[in-house]
């Protein structure tokens, strides 16, 4: 009776909405897309459990010229992590396993490097195991068809990043690991479980693993830019990306989702709310991230949010629980920084979490800022040198991260902005926080300085 209860309440009409609201959103899009070369995006806002906002921009695939609409789909990277997170928490309520089990207690051919990681590390990052996508290796890899064990020996091989537990570094291999970890216990390949479970009691019908020999209508061919020049995404061969980011979807589907989120159907509220709260961090503040969930607080209001992006294709999900208000942002370009956008059009509709100006402060040490200012700029190159970094850091920020850094932030359009808004001093270390425009995208940076000029942290932020 609960699911077709809820299965009532998911049927998401096309509700009637302001239309100063409706241009405010044209205005954004458009103006990003000419920004950033984008070739189409698809657009949708949650209000109350219904959508108030639905469009598609631009070209699906350039060569044909197809137009872009709601129900164009796209792939959607690494939103792929909350469904497989859930899935996991799923597990967690029937009692089939507990956040703080080893892994190995129920994956018992796992590599040696996952000795000692719990579930819950993997499900925030805090695992310490070798991302795989870091590797240099990988991108040598990319074409070859693997398996999620595959995968996990791979990693394996590769040094980890730090003891588990002991910090927080975003990680594909975990999201793997996991893939695999419901696919043992439910008896039943990923994508399937991933129909029974979520897509299928939602009706999210044009949502699955990506499959590119599947006939898909309606389906966005997948874009890069390179110098500037728009070109075919290269091919991946999607085994690699698996449950951290292989799934496709349309931002109708993700809407239905948006809405399941505010029932028990899929996993209960008090489920929802672990999976939300900020990971804590032996001596260091609390991270903005839960299990597959970022969760920043902006201007004092807590947005649940988190970005997708491979190769081709970039994506968004923010939500203000508080407000009931949610923006879903699909693109076909790999750099089209579906994150920053999808801020600005929350902030059309919840006027809170607009970002305010930045506010310079004195700037005592100018010469640590033109450092860092020429260090974020080789980043965006892809030519930041380990040498730069501390030798823990640079265990993080790999030569892949780089490069994709390049492909990502970088192809957005040069380094506009680099203004001082914070600075503070902690065990030898300083913390400053800048206020950055790359191309069009607002961000917030903050960048962690040892003494002797040795970058030890990175964060780049949309505002």
């Amino acid at each position: 009776m609960r699911s077709l209860f809820a299965l009532a309440a998911l049927m998401l009409p096309l509700a009637s909405h302001a239309q100063a609201s409706e241009a405010d959103v044209d205005r954004l899009v458009l103006s990003h897309a000419e920004k950033t070369g984008t070739p189409s995006f698809s657009v949708a806002v949650v209000q109350d459990g219904r959508v108030v906002f639905a469009k598609g921009y631009g070209l699906a695939n350039v060569e044909t010229k197809t137009s872009a609409d709601e129900a164009t789909i796209y792939r959607i990277g690494s939103l792929t992590k909350q469904f497989t997170a859930a899935l996991v928490m799923s597990l967690v309520e029937r009692g089939k396993i507990a956040l703080d089990d080893p892994v190995t207690k129920h994956l018992k051919e796992l590599p040696k490097a996952f000795e000692g990681i719990t579930i819950r590390q993997l499900l925030n990052h805090t695992s310490g195991v070798a991302s795989y996508t870091g590797s240099p290796e990988f991108g040598k890899r990319l074409r070859e068809s693997t398996t999620p064990m595959g995968i996990l020996q791979f990693a394996g091989t590769l040094k980890p990043d730090f003891k588990p537990g002991a910090a927080w570094n975003y990680n594909n291999t975990g999201y793997v690991t996991l893939g695999l970890l419901v696919e043992q216990l439910e008896g039943k390949p990923f994508s399937k479980v991933l129909e029974q479970r979520i897509t299928g009691p939602i009706s999210m019908s044009s949502t699955r693993m990506s499959d590119p020999r599947r006939i898909t209508p309606k389906r966005a061919a997948g874009y890069t830019s390179e110098k500037g020049e728009l070109t075919n995404a290269a091919y991946v061969n999607l085994d690699w990306p698996y449950a951290a980011g292989a799934m496709e979807s349309t931002v109708l589907d993700l809407a239905k989702w948006d809405v399941a989120l505010y029932t028990d159907l899929i996993v209960k509220q008090a489920t929802l709310q672990e999976m939300w709260k900020p990971t804590p961090l032996p001596g260091k503040p609390p991270m903005p991230y839960g299990f597959a969930w970022a969760v920043p607080t902006v201007n004092g209001v807590q947005i649940v949010e988190h970005d997708g992006a491979i190769d081709g294709f970039n994506g968004y999900i923010g939500r203000i629980p508080s407000k009931r208000t949610s923006v879903i942002v699909l693109a076909n370009l790999d750099s089209g920084d579906a994150e920053s956008l999808g801020r600005q059009i929350l902030g059309t509709y919840v006027p809170e979490v607009k970002p305010k100006a930045a506010v310079a402060i004195e700037d005592r040490d100018p010469a640590l800022t033109a450092f860092l200012k020429g260090k974020l700029e080789a980043l965006l190159k892809g030519e930041l040198k380990s040498e730069d970094l501390t030798p823990e850091f640079a265990k993080i920020l790999t030569p892949q991260l780089i490069q994709d850094t390049k492909t990502t932030l970088g192809a957005l359009g040069a380094l506009e902005q680099f203004l001082l808004i914070d600075s503070k001093e902690a065990s030898g270390t300083t913390v400053r926080t800048y206020s950055v425009r790359i191309g069009p995208a607002d961000l917030t940076g903050t960048f962690s300085v040892t003494k002797d000029r040795k970058i030890s942290g990175i964060v780049l932020r949309a505002k």
